[in-house]
């Protein structure tokens, strides 16, 4: 794989960190990971400036914080890791909501900055428990160590009790992708108690399909990047959805397949933001997986 041709390609607004992830792939470059993702962190601990391309706001937001979070998770542990992790740690800390065991996913702020229409503070009560409290406290359990007064087990039996008991329908891509990486966080007594209705929900919800895939659904490497045990019934879709994405890498990095339906000339400036987070999630599920399928 030519890792340095799809650095090339990368957009320049984002080619710092796109660079270093995808050299990332070939190599280690944590250092020059972390060194990126600092010019996101804020004060408080959480991330801003638009590490989640579709909230241009400069202050920090849960959902930012989880893009950083999910990185870092790639990265081996150093001290200055571990001062990143324990700054998000306070956070977290200073923006959960004890009374409801869970966090706002975006903050008020965020009105007064371009974002995407789903964005809009006035809409967040539809973000439904599992986006993102789940991998929030996922999180939170495994660096409990830095925690100082949250705490931490009813969260967790509450995170617990809205995998087993939400219904069906109420459960988003989204929500399924941050309850899988609440699994992976875990101990095993947790993970136990959660296992079979994941890798139920994730056979209800999965796209298998090729005619699928163009579309804003959960493909299988998003998944098989996440918590690949729950695909073992569905490897020839992983194998195939791998394929896919391999034959559209070959004439350039994937975009974008959403509308912003608001600020719609800044989200033309600013889509390309997402290019290296892409391209780094299809490659990094491609490097690990494309050999054994």
């Amino acid at each position: 794989m030519d890792i340095n041709k799809y650095i090339d390609w990368l957009p320049e607004s984002n080619k710092t960190l796109g660079a270093a992830l995808l050299r990332h792939l070939e190599s280690p470059h944590d250092d020059a990971i972390l060194a990126a993702l600092e010019a996101y962190q804020n004060d408080d601990g959480g991330f801003g400036h638009g590490l989640e391309p579709d909230i241009q706001m400069p202050a920090s937001s849960v959902a930012a914080t989880n893009v950083a979070v999910n990185l870092l998770e790639d990265v081996v542990s150093s001290p200055r890791k571990t001062n990143m992790i324990q700054r998000i740690v306070a956070y977290f800390e200073a923006t959960y909501d004890k009374d409801t065991l869970s966090w706002d996913i975006v903050p008020p702020e965020v009105d007064d900055h371009p974002h995407a229409v789903w964005w809009n503070y006035a809409d967040i009560d539809g973000f439904t428990y599992g986006n993102p409290n789940p991998e929030v406290a996922g999180f939170l359990a495994q660096h409990r160590r830095h925690l100082r007064e949250l705490d931490l087990q009813p969260l967790l039996d509450k995170v617990v009790s809205h995998i087993n008991e939400a219904p069906l329908e109420t459960i988003s891509m989204h929500s399924l992708l941050s309850m899988l990486r609440f699994y992976t966080r875990v101990d095993e007594v947790v993970q136990h108690s959660i296992r079979k209705r994941l890798g139920e929900l994730v056979d209800s919800l999965v796209a298998v399909r090729t005619d699928e895939w163009e579309g804003y659904v959960l493909e299988p490497y998003k998944v098989a990047e996440i918590a690949p045990e729950f695909l073992r019934e569905h490897a020839d879709a992983l194998r195939d959805n791998i394929a896919y994405h391999q034959t559209l890498l070959a004439n350039g990095l994937p975009q974008p397949t959403w509308q912003w339906y608001q600020y719609e000339d800044v989200f033309e400036q600013v889509k390309e933001d997402w290019v290296a987070l892409l391209t780094y999630g299809v490659l990094k599920t491609i490097v690990r997986f494309g050999k054994q399928l």
